[in-house]
């Protein structure tokens, strides 16, 4: 049942990437980012918020026409992350369990999967990581949690893996130098460093802000009337990030699933430019809350968990009306249940450590 459901979604998805490959999709841009890597000037999203190793990538996808690549993308993007919600739910849960973690999984940041968003990409990859670091294989474990760092933060994960299992730290700094280095492998140097330089001069001009509707925990101070600077903010992200490694550092029991969930659920809270399909990554991480609040049979969290799937994923589509949807934009209650969420699992691994969610 669960595999013809995962089947049935794919085969969804992938048609209407086929019959409209340029509507409600950012595949454009993506095969656009494929075709601007060989030219002098940016002319797409993709050029100034993703490395460059990312359009290089994407430039067999600008070869073909839109209705034979945009399917093919969604195929292999969604084989990515379905196949790493098994292999992650293998490892880390109960057998019974899979249609409910599924369900979720297909829930929570559906416009990702949608719009064939690289999000997919980055959650199915950081699912096969965890399971590699699981199983000590440091090399796919290294592969799986370096490719998604062309969005840069992503690394977090790998990042905070690193310092609970050293010998992952230099097979992922290998990687993620070797992924940096690909521009330079491919263009002049003098080109491959201006790509870097649009980049960060984006990201210091504060533009992503201006141009999407955010509902990061930064926007939400700023709709209560308190503002923060990039530097101050960026500051508030690194101390909640040390948090999450003191308290893996302090109980490293299940450490693995720990950092999964604290860390995807830091992405949708403290994360840079958090937008509604964003909440993507923090699926996998509410599907292994609600299972194991079941099968504690702590009702009380089992209904918090609940209530904010349902907040986070088919209330932030259409399926309630566009104005109910823009409220939720403007006020940005997903993102208070996601905060109070991290609050949680920190606390919880903090101060009860035999036990834990």
């Amino acid at each position: 049942m669960s595999r013809t459901l995962a089947i049935a979604f794919v085969v969804v998805v992938a048609l209407k990437a086929a019959i409209s490959p340029t509507k409600h999709t950012v595949y454009i841009e993506y095969t656009e980012a494929g075709q601007d890597i060989w030219r002098q000037e940016p002319i797409g999203f993709v050029a100034q918020q993703y490395l460059p190793f990312f359009s290089i990538a994407l430039t067999p996808f600008a070869a073909l026409p839109d209705r034979i690549g945009c399917p093919l993308w969604v195929v292999l993007s969604l084989a990515v992350y379905l196949t790493g919600l098994r292999a992650f739910h293998r490892a880390f849960l109960p057998t019974t369990s899979w249609p409910i973690f599924l369900l979720v999984g297909c829930s929570v940041g559906l416009s990702s999967l949608w719009n064939q968003q690289a999000n997919t990409v980055i959650i199915g990859s950081l699912l096969w990581g965890t399971v590699a670091v699981r199983q000590e294989r440091w090399w796919l474990a290294a592969v799986c949690l370096g490719l998604p760092s062309f969005k840069v933060y992503p690394l977090a994960l790998g990042m905070v893996l690193s310092v609970l299992h050293p010998r992952l730290a230099w097979h992922l700094a290998l990687v993620v130098i070797g992924l940096v280095l690909v521009p330079f492998v491919l263009m002049s140097p003098s080109d491959a460093l201006t790509r870097y330089y649009w980049i960060a001069e984006y990201a210091a001009e504060g533009l992503h802000s201006l141009r999407f509707t955010l509902v990061g925990v930064r926007e939400l101070l700023g709709h209560h009337g308190i503002e923060m600077s990039f530097g101050r903010y960026f500051a508030v992200q690194a101390v909640t990030g040390a948090l999450i490694l003191l308290v893996l550092l302090l109980n490293r029991q299940d450490a693995e699933r720990r950092a999964f969930v604290m860390v995807s659920l830091w992405f949708v809270t403290f994360g840079p430019s958090v937008e509604a399909p964003t909440y993507l990554l923090a699926a996998p991480a509410l599907g292994l809350l609600l299972v194991d609040t079941r099968q504690r049979e702590s009702w009380i969290a089992f209904g918090f968990v609940l209530g904010t799937i349902i907040l986070v994923g088919p209330c932030q589509t259409s399926l309630f009306g566009r104005d109910f949807q823009r409220w939720l934009a403007l006020t940005r209650p997903g993102c208070v249940v996601l905060l109070m969420a991290f609050l949680w699992q920190l606390s919880v691994r903090l101060h009860n450590r035999e036990r834990g969610v």
